[in-house]
């Protein structure tokens, strides 16, 4: 599992190992804005002209495909960006340290996911939580995992047709995914929120050297994209503890509608360091509307 600890403190803008994208820099500041809009919302006592509220330490963990390893980033020592800037974009927002880590299996679909990267894996998501200041503040603390699939169980059904995983099986396979996740969370002692991103396929193609942008090829490809988005929204809305959240594709008339040039790495199918910064940016956006992260 890679990690980092990103400290509230530092400016994303200084740090050397990569830069934001200008566009990038203009919605996080829209997010700054809107996130600010919304604390003024709350109902935090105010004691001493002071807002006094204990706000809870995040531990965020990405897991899933070639995606979640960041393949397509522009180099190698930037890579994974997802989880970099996810965690970098929520820290800014929310003015706090988070600690993040990321694994992935290129290739991988649901199934490969829950029988593979989990149990691999367990021991050193188990100790993210065991040093003895986490276990005296367990209550304190939040699990935040982001689950990225999808693409490689469509293309994996179109490639064994008619006797590929389906999208039941899909559905199926990511609701035990959650299941294992929950449970592992509920072993450790803390409470854990999970997010399942849809894959922006729509939105890349807006990059004119994506390999998906001619058409027809274009409209079938995010068609079949859209039916295994649709069961990921499927498993968080059947989420009988509602701790399932669904991130959907940026809205036609939303400022991540258009991702553009750049988007799309070498390879003309991942995305580019630029396309990850954009889209952990959407999803960062989307993790602080739908929740109040502190609760």
């Amino acid at each position: 599992i890679k990690n980092n600890i990103i400290n509230k403190k530092d400016s994303l803008f200084d740090i050397e190992e990569y830069k934001l994208f200008n566009h990038v820099k203009v919605l996080l500041k829209d997010i700054k804005i809107k996130y600010k809009l919304m604390q003024l919302k709350t109902t935090d006592k105010i004691i001493d002209n002071k807002i006094k509220q204990k706000k809870k330490k995040i531990k965020l963990l990405l897991i899933g495909d070639s995606l979640a390893t960041g393949v397509g980033c522009d180099s190698l020592d930037h890579s994974p960006v997802l989880p970099k800037v996810l965690a970098k974009v929520l820290s800014i927002a929310l003015n706090r340290e988070i600690e993040w880590y990321s694994a992935g299996i290129i290739g991988a679909t649901a199934k490969d996911i829950r029988n593979q990267l989990i149990p691999n894996k367990k021991k050193e998501i188990i100790d993210i939580f065991n040093n003895e200041t986490i276990q005296n503040d367990l209550d304190n603390t939040k699990l935040v995992v982001v689950i990225v699939c999808g693409l490689n169980d469509w293309k994996h059904m179109l490639e064994n047709f008619p006797n590929g995983m389906g999208l039941e099986s899909f559905k199926s396979n990511l609701e035990l995914l959650n299941q294992d996740i929950q449970e592992l969370a509920s072993t450790i002692g803390v409470q854990c929120d999970v997010f399942l991103p849809a894959i922006p396929i729509n939105c890349t193609t807006t990059d004119p050297s994506c390999y998906f942008k001619a058409r027809p090829l274009k409209d079938v490809v995010e068609l079949i994209n859209w039916l295994w988005d649709m069961q990921k929204q499927a498993v968080a809305r059947d989420d009988k503890d509602s701790r399932t959240w669904f991130i959907n594709v940026p809205a036609l008339d939303s400022s991540f509608s258009t991702a553009g040039p750049g988007t799309v790495s070498k390879d003309r199918v991942h995305p580019s360091s630029q396309g990850y910064q954009w889209w952990a940016t959407h999803i960062a956006a989307e993790i602080l509307s739908v929740y109040d992260i502190d609760s």
